[in-house]
């Protein structure tokens, strides 16, 4: 006689979603976090992934959305992160965007690509203002070739990683927008910006990474749970782009 028996995943600390991309068929993506926020998958392809499985997305109307949930909503700090193999980085890739209602913008980012290079987006509240700031990175992401690239928040300071080591920095001030507006893989309603590839272990966290405990980032496979390390130069840095305009939007403790 076959004995059956359920193992349920506690949530992990410090995520707050987390997609390993490992179904082998259908729609769900599910959240490998413990935390429950399920993708809906569209136009994607399944396929082999830098752990496992992962979701090719083809670059136009390809994306993974997870509907709003109080968890999603971040704040004061976070961390976005995901393996990429993309095909295209001449545009702006958007691999995970955390839209706001009504898709009038966004409040936190990780693109592939910004036309030129890997960068990350932030929208907070600065003093009543709705202040956007980018961190960019120095060289474009190859093609056809596993990358892993993260942007963190630490309430003071945005940083981009590549290959887990540090490849920017700029100030930022406030504390980011957020409603009850979409989480989005692969692509955003915003802009219609889509990234053309192969997305892996991608996901929010709800602080950022120390980087004064070690020269590289720990990745870690959504799938496996094994650290995967690398690391790569960085060189000079892109300037900050910080643009105001009038909020509209509540941010948290307001």
């Amino acid at each position: 006689m076959a004995l059956h028996h359920r193992v349920d995943v506690p949530p992990v600390a410090g995520l707050v979603a987390a997609y390993g991309m490992e179904e082998t068929s259908g729609t769900t993506v599910a959240d490998a976090s413990g935390r429950g926020h399920t993708g809906v998958a569209r136009n994607v392809t399944r396929v082999a992934g830098r752990h496992g499985d992962a979701l090719s997305f083809n670059g136009s109307d390809s994306w993974v959305t997870i509907t709003d949930a109080p968890a999603l909503r971040l704040s004061t700090a976070m961390t976005v992160s995901a393996w990429v193999k993309p095909e295209d980085v001449a545009d702006w890739r958007a691999v995970v965007t955390r839209e706001l209602e009504e898709a009038t913008s966004a409040s936190y980012a990780l693109y592939a690509s910004d036309g030129t290079v890997p960068t990350g987006w932030l929208q907070t509240d600065t003093d009543g203002w709705a202040s956007t700031f980018t961190v960019d990175g120095t060289s474009a992401l190859p093609i056809n070739a596993w990358t892993h690239i993260a942007v963190t928040y630490d309430g003071s300071t945005a940083r981009l990683y590549v290959n887990g080591q540090q490849a920017a920095q700029e100030p930022v001030t406030g504390d980011l927008y957020y409603d009850a507006g979409a989480l989005r893989i692969g692509g955003n309603e915003i802009w219609g910006e889509f990234f053309d590839g192969v997305i892996d272990e991608a996901g929010p966290g709800t602080s950022a990474i120390e980087i004064g405990r070690a020269p590289t980032v720990p990745i870690f496979s959504v799938r496996k749970g094994c650290p995967d390390r690398s690391t790569v130069t960085a060189t000079n840095i892109r300037s900050l782009q910080h643009m105001k305009g009038p909020p509209g939007l509540r941010p948290t403790g307001m």
